[in-house]
């Protein structure tokens, strides 16, 4: 079920209708019956495997304190590590690892091919295996109760407002949530309504406006070189419109029910450094790839070499986490050797400088430098092969392919961020000036008003109304 959709808009609003009249106990109910029909709706298939990871995740949950051996838990915990992880690779990444194969025996003139699978990735799997997991792992450190009822589990893991996109919530965070009655509080209401169409909006307006030029030209395996930069740079506004977008909806929505959840975004294109792109870009992803892979590999506790070594291999499984597909794996690798390269180079200085201390002009030149090497990440992001990656790459790279503004494709893009990519980066230059994330937040009644307006009008006249899908749907 899309968020951007009338049958989204029908099952909240049903939602809502009854909600707040309901006692703590049926209001949990209700958001269990709603997470699972929202689940259902797509591909009522999927469901039993949601409830296979979520009954894993229970038992094991419930089986770890009861458990006095420390050998014994980590036993169990292995077990249901393994479980998770199994059927994740096993639905994301057999085909992959079979179409692999059979390449590298046509590489080697072998005539055996392996069977590639027809495999339905179900949507979401990513998201919710990965707060599967987060609970399994938290529960066996004592950082969170177990739940007493698998119904517990299924409502932290199927919470329909970022079941199928996170944020990757933490137990600890959204369990007690569900552990108190929500009343109804206007404020809260009204803040929700704003934010969920403010995300709308930046999905509508911008994100699938932009993705028609964007689609153009990553739609073949050659470009001059001024038209992959523009696109890069388009693309990165799409998919921080698309995904911050979404991640607005979904935690508009969830305070409209009276439940928080945590902010995915903190003007990831202002970031001086990539340490600092990756504590404002999907940071519930980065968090969780830090505290449940990044840390148990050794961290940075094993010296300079084997801490290099951990980032980039905790950056390179994050790039396969997005796909099964070899750009996805480079995309993750040039991330993670661009923290190796950054942290190198920040031991050379004697008095590293950290960006809290910058003043906003250094910290946008900061910026400013930075954004290009983000913008070619997005390039491996977004192309449909290794081959297309190293052609874009030579483009960017070989002057006499750069090519000239005139270019009609080129101007078409240009176009493009001029009148939608402009807006995306002045208000967040006012974020920045202001100190706020979300300075809209703290305008007054009448001009947040006009505001509501002006995005629901834009969605109406400018939006692209087709029942798209947000990106991150997909992983």
């Amino acid at each position: 079920m899309n968020y951007a959709s009338t049958e989204f808009l029908i099952l909240l609003s049903t939602v809502l209708i009854a909600y707040y009249a309901l006692d703590r106990r049926h209001q949990n109910n209700l958001l269990l019956a709603a997470s699972l029909v929202f689940y259902s709706w797509g591909d009522f298939r999927c469901l039993p495997l949601l409830i296979l990871i979520c009954s894993n995740a229970h038992i094991t949950g419930k089986r770890l304190p009861t458990l006095n051996s420390e050998a014994s838990r980590r036993t169990v915990l292995i077990l249901s590590l393994a479980l998770s992880v199994g059927i994740l690779c096993f639905f994301k990444y057999l085909g992959f690892l079979c179409l692999t194969f059979n390449q590298l025996m046509e590489l080697l003139h072998v005539q055996y091919r392996f069977p590639e699978p027809e495999i339905i990735l179900p949507i979401g799997i990513s998201f919710y295996t990965f707060q599967a997991i987060s609970y399994t792992v938290d529960v066996f450190r004592g950082n969170c109760r177990t739940t007493t009822r698998l119904k517990d589990t299924l409502l932290f893991l199927a919470y329909f407002p970022q079941l199928v996109a996170g944020p990757i919530e933490r137990a600890s965070d959204l369990i007690p949530q569900f552990d108190n009655r929500r009343a109804f509080c206007l404020k809260g209401f009204t803040d929700g309504i704003f934010l969920a169409a403010v995300g709308l909006a930046k999905k509508l307006v911008i994100a699938d406006n932009i993705s028609a030029e964007v689609n153009r030209v990553f739609s073949n395996t050659e470009a001059a070189g001024i038209t992959v930069a523009l696109s890069s740079l388009a693309f990165a506004i799409q998919i921080y419109c698309d995904f911050s977008g979404y991640s607005d909806i979904a935690r508009g929505v969830s305070q409209m029910l009276g439940i928080t959840l945590s902010r995915n975004f903190d003007l990831p294109y202002f970031s001086t450094n990539p340490s600092d792109f990756w504590h404002r870009w999907h940071m519930s992803l980065s968090t969780w790839l830090r505290d449940y892979v990044y840390i148990p590999l050794g961290g940075n506790r094993k010296g300079s070499v084997r801490t290099s070594l951990n980032l980039f291999v905790t950056m390179t499984l994050g790039g396969l986490w997005h796909g099964a597909s070899a750009h996805f794996l480079l995309w993750g690798a040039y991330h993670g050797l661009l923290l190796v390269t950054y942290r190198f180079l920040k031991s050379l200085r004697t008095k590293p400088r950290p960006p809290e201390t910058l003043t906003r002009r250094q910290r946008v030149v900061y910026a400013f430098c930075f954004l290009p090497l983000t913008c070619y990440g997005w390039v491996l992001f977004r192309v449909g092969s290794v081959t297309q990656a190293v052609s874009f790459t030579k483009a960017i790279l070989i002057p006499a392919q750069w090519g000239s503004l005139g270019d009609k494709t080129a101007l078409l893009v240009a176009w493009k961020l001029l009148i939608l990519g402009l807006p995306v980066l002045a208000l967040d230059a006012w974020a920045l000036v202001s100190r706020r994330t979300e300075p809209w937040g703290q305008l007054r009644p009448t001009h947040r008003a006009i505001l509501f307006v002006a995005a629901c009008y834009l969605c109406v006249i400018a939006g692209e109304l087709e029942n798209k899908s947000f990106i991150y749907f997909q992983f």
